[in-house]
């Protein structure tokens, strides 16, 4: 496989308006970044199902439902 030159690689990187510049070995940034953030990953959907079905369950105690016990079981 071929590996382009810094020389292509910066036409590639200005053409797409990148902000950035390769002078090997390093990466330049050639413009300010704005900062993101990435959001925490939400719960599996296994941990939001017992979540739902714990509240539920609650609620429906809390409404004069009959005593329900609910054991986690690992299949």
């Amino acid at each position: 496989m071929v590996i382009p030159d810094a020389g292509r690689i910066n036409r590639i990187l200005t053409d797409a308006n990148a902000g950035y510049q390769h002078n090997p070995p390093m990466l330049i940034a050639t413009r300010v970044h704005i900062r993101i953030t990435v959001p925490d990953a939400p719960n599996s959907l296994d941990v939001q199902a017992q979540t739902l079905i714990n509240e539920s369950l609650n609620a429906s105690q809390r409404l004069g439902g009959s005593k329900f016990h609910v054991t986690q079981r690992c299949v």
